[in-house]
């Protein structure tokens, strides 16, 4: 019943193998937590500026990162409702082919993973052999999205006023781009106690996958193209120096694939075995429809909305939420010029409570988000550098 958190962490590994690939980006500092595309922060007075962006978060809700690389054996801190956890990662590299439009390739890896407190606390009890509550039934109700693309980008900016008081700025974005890998699906399910080592769980799992992580199945590898479209609006008053920035991603964005696969099974804990220490062990039976489809999927559309004020002495102040997911994720963020084109900044998200110091020099900034120095929940790197041919 378990494996589709399991499925969640072979993701995570993903990153080791990528976040490798580039330390690279762009300024100003932006406010903000999970990725976004910026068509209105691309632009450039130059031409042929070359611009590149690493964003990367992982986040979770119930147990600390340690613990999830680690068979959850770590520190255990859920959330009494729904509990998710995120993983986004997100990579341009491109070139200003004139100040209002840009070409890049793009690479996005992004997965959102929500489920109950009784989830967690069941599997986290049966990975620790911690005593179950036999007076207890849990829900076992999971939902999984995730999805891996590349491609090519094009964007333009447009300023719709820009006079000595207003300056009114809407950006477009547009991509097209090819599917690696993707997740879909859901587990509704409950777990009866029998006695404190001892349980009997029944689900119900409907899922689309490029990997099968719930059972030893050899699958073909699917295939897909796809298209996306962002839009951003960009507000700033120019006399009482404060603005309202807009974005949002994959306002309609698909990825068609063909053949698919495509399980909707029920999973029945029959064939068990007891371990030293007397705790249940079980080979879940599975029975249902293994098959091939053609699928659209709809990746799912990401907010932010953010207001910032210039104050005296070189201080910015932004509020602002990032919004995916049905999740909203709450920030506010102080930034301050240490000298001409160099910045610091301090930001702190409510959800996770996490910070984020932030550092900017010139043509490259760099920045760390975490919840705590010891046993993290939470860890974000944004980098960025640009440079003229």
């Amino acid at each position: 019943m378990f494996l589709l958190l399991a499925m969640w962490m072979a993701h995570l590994n993903h990153f080791l193998k990528t976040i490798i690939l580039i330390i690279l980006l762009l300024p100003p500092l932006r406010g903000g937590v999970v990725t976004f595309f910026d068509p209105n922060h691309l632009n450039s007075s130059t031409p042929y500026t070359v611009t590149s962006k690493l964003e990367y978060l992982i986040a979770s809700d119930p147990i600390s990162l340690d613990g999830m690389f680690h068979d959850w054996h770590g520190v255990y801190h859920p959330k009494s409702g729904e509990n998710i956890a995120l993983q986004d990662m997100r990579i341009d590299i491109g070139t200003q082919i004139n100040p209002s439009f840009y070409v890049g390739y793009f690479y996005r890896y992004n997965v959102g993973i929500k489920t109950g407190k009784d989830f967690t606390d069941f599997f986290y009890r049966v990975k620790n052999h911690i005593d179950l509550d036999p007076n207890r039934v849990y829900r076992l109700d999971l939902d999984i999205e995730g999805v891996e693309q590349s491609g090519i980008a094009i964007s333009h900016t447009h300023f719709l006023i820009n006079n000595t008081h207003t300056r009114l700025q809407i950006g477009g974005a547009i991509s097209l781009g090819v599917g690696h890998d993707m997740q879909e699906g859901s587990i509704h399910g409950k777990a009866k106690i029998i006695d404190n080592k001892t349980y009997y769980a029944v689900g119900d799992i409907s899922s689309y996958y490029t990997h099968n992580y719930l059972y030893d199945l050899d699958v073909d590898q699917a295939s897909a193209y796809g298209f996306g479209s962002d839009i951003a609006i960009s507000y700033y008053n120019k006399t009482d120096t404060w603005g309202i920035d807009f974005l949002m991603n994959d306002l309609y964005s698909r990825l068609y694939w063909k053949d698919l696969p495509y399980s909707k099974v029920e999973i029945e804990t029959e064939n068990h075995s007891y371990d030293e220490d007397g705790y249940v062990h079980y080979s879940p039976s599975i029975s249902g429809l293994e098959l091939y489809r053609n699928f659209t999927q709809k990746i799912s559309p990401r907010y932010r909305l953010e207001g910032h004020k210039d104050l005296s002495h070189g201080v910015i102040a932004l509020v602002g939420c990032d919004y995916l997911y049905d999740t909203t994720l709450a920030y506010v963020e102080v930034q301050k010029q240490l000298m001409a084109q160099t910045y610091v900044g301090f930001s702190y998200e409510e959800r996770f409570h996490s910070f984020e110091v932030q550092y900017n020099r010139e043509n490259f900034s760099f920045s760390l988000r975490t919840d705590s120095l010891k046993d993290n929940s939470v860890l974000g790197i944004t980098a960025n550098y640009f440079f003229l041919f």
